[in-house]
């Protein structure tokens, strides 16, 4: 029986659904290159498409693994005339709620179900692209369907630690289509991101929405809390200064050391154990990168520095005396740094999630254990702000 191809060259060379996952076939698996899939898996299918009329030389192969219920949860596909080899990991999200803006007068929440898919594609072994895009779905009150998916994609630049990034959330509903995009920015991986919206407005699209480019914050709310944490001490400052370039650096807090979220000795160190959440990134950031601020001022023996230089000279250490402390010039004014940077962010991104309703936390910014958290703590938050 002959390939039957398509106007456009393509064919169905192979196809086979619902393939048990043996020991036998983990084993034969395994030993393919490249070919890793989860433990959960419990059938696959395999599907082999021809192109260009040329089915033995141009070929895509596509082998999708699903767990017990039949969800996908792992895609592996190889383009033979790219070589470009692509793995895609689905994650059911937890099924959450959000307030309904459309039945405001009811006071109703509506279910939100959602996906996230990690992306990864390789070519000769090296990187080529990666990807994290979150799908969710909700039913209006009403009955009518919105979806919202954001997507946050990094492509490697030819540099080492520098890659090209790209971003975007866009809701589908009856209404029709509005979001915007950030594209192909610079960014490295340790040091944050080269947007200036004053020279760069053209990376920014925005359609049926407000035109967002000059808000500091944009580019870091669909952000993973990993990403987050790697790019937002970069952006977090005092809003109406400019301090110096830094090096951000995260460590672990030692055992029996004074409990702190971060200090500044000429780098800003924050702590994984302490600084937990997007607020705590956001304050702690900001908070010691004013200290980077208040050293420059001295170094160029401005007005402030001059203050900020006498401050230093009357400068005690917490443990010696706290009220003194937190009584000088120095934590004073980068305690409002923080403070200032925090109502910053969460005013960028409330402004954005009022433009994206049907998006829950998971997709946008902060949650509300973010927030709850920082109110509970926030008596606490300046303690936690040792400098040395």
């Amino acid at each position: 029986m002959g390939i039957n191809f398509n106007s456009k060259g393509h064919c169905l060379i192979n196809k086979q659904t619902g393939l048990a996952i043996t020991k036998e076939i983990r084993q034969e698996l395994k030993a393919l290159k490249g070919i890793k899939f989860p433990q959960r898996t419990a059938s696959y299918d395999v599907v082999e498409i021809g192109h260009k009329f040329k089915p033995e030389e141009c070929n895509t192969q596509i082998m999708t693994f699903r767990d017990k219920k039949g969800e996908i949860i792992q895609r592996n596909i190889f383009n033979s005339e790219t070589k470009l080899e692509t793995q895609r990991n689905y994650i059911k999200q937890k099924d959450t709620s959000v307030f309904d803006p459309s039945d405001a007068e009811s006071y109703d929440f509506i279910d939100v179900k959602g996906r996230k898919i990690s992306e990864v594609i390789k070519k000769d072994g090296e990187i080529y692209s990666k990807s994290e895009e979150m799908q969710t779905h909700s039913i209006k009150a009403d009955g009518t369907p919105v979806v919202n998916i954001s997507k946050v994609k990094s492509v490697p630049y030819g540099f080492d630690n520098l890659e090209m990034e790209s971003q975007s959330i866009y809701e589908y509903s009856k209404q029709g289509k509005k979001g915007y995009s950030i594209n192909n920015y610079g960014k490295t991986r340790d040091m944050g991101t080269d947007i200036n919206p004053e020279l760069n407005e053209d990376v920014f699209k925005f359609e049926n929405m407000e035109d967002l480019s000059d808000d500091r914050y944009l580019p870091v709310h669909l952000y993973s809390f990993k990403q987050f944490k790697r790019t937002a001490p970069f952006i977090a400052q005092h809003p109406n200064h400019n301090p110096p370039y830094v090096d951000i650096k995260w460590f672990n807090q030692t055992p029996g050391e004074i409990i702190q979220r971060g200090y500044y000795n000429g780098d800003v160190n924050l702590n994984h154990k302490t600084v937990k959440n997007r607020f705590d990134v956001i304050k702690t950031s900001a908070h010691e990168k004013e200290h980077a601020y208040q050293s420059y001022e001295e170094f160029n023996k401005t007005q402030e520095g001059l203050e900020y230089k006498k401050a230093g000279e009357n400068y005690i250490r917490p443990e010696i005396n706290y009220k003194e402390y937190k009584k000088n010039l120095k934590e004073q004014k980068s305690r409002e740094a923080g403070r200032l940077a925090y109502n910053e962010y969460k005013e960028s991104a409330d402004k954005l999630k009022a433009e994206f309703p049907y998006a829950p936390d998971y997709q946008i910014g902060y949650s509300f254990k973010d927030e709850n958290q920082t109110s509970a703590f926030g008596s606490i938050f300046d303690m936690l702000n040792i400098d040395y």
